[in-house]
């Protein structure tokens, strides 16, 4: 089973965030800031790290910047979940080291389409039992 490390510090949208990965069959661990979030990345070493990019202090930005270019965290899939995506946010969090961003709209497709995509082109598989994961694109659009 995949492992997500969801960095967020609204409460509301860890639990919905938790619940809808949880359904999708991955494992969720949660920080609730920048600091937990990169210990945790560390120690737990999950497949892929959801980060918001509007935490105080360090921001997401940040976040994904210090796990691209630490040696145990380093390749870690990074996707910021922003309130807009724009085309600058794109190019500023791949200049950080994220693979993406996704938009924190509480739509699940908005969360998990990114997530298994990332997963996806890790060459992780999100499903547990040895069951074998659709394309990403092909999976379920019950949003």
């Amino acid at each position: 089973m995949a492992t997500v490390l969801l960095i967020d510090d609204c409460p509301d949208f860890r639990g919905w965030a938790r619940c809808t990965l949880e359904r999708e069959g991955l494992e969720v661990i949660e920080a609730r800031d920048a600091l937990a979030g990169l210990q945790r990345a560390v120690e737990d070493r999950p497949d892929c790290v959801v980060v918001a990019a509007s935490l105080a202090g360090l921001d997401g930005f940040d976040v994904a910047e210090r796990i691209a270019s630490e040696p145990e965290t380093a390749g870690l899939p990074v996707l910021l979940s922003c309130d807009r995506v724009e085309p600058v946010s794109r190019g500023a969090a791949r200049a950080a080291g994220a693979g993406g961003l996704l938009l924190r709209s509480f739509r699940t497709t908005d969360l998990t389409g990114p997530v298994r995509d990332a997963l996806w082109a890790a060459g992780v598989s999100w499903l547990a039992d040895g069951a074998e994961a659709a394309e990403p694109g092909l999976a379920s659009a019950a949003g």
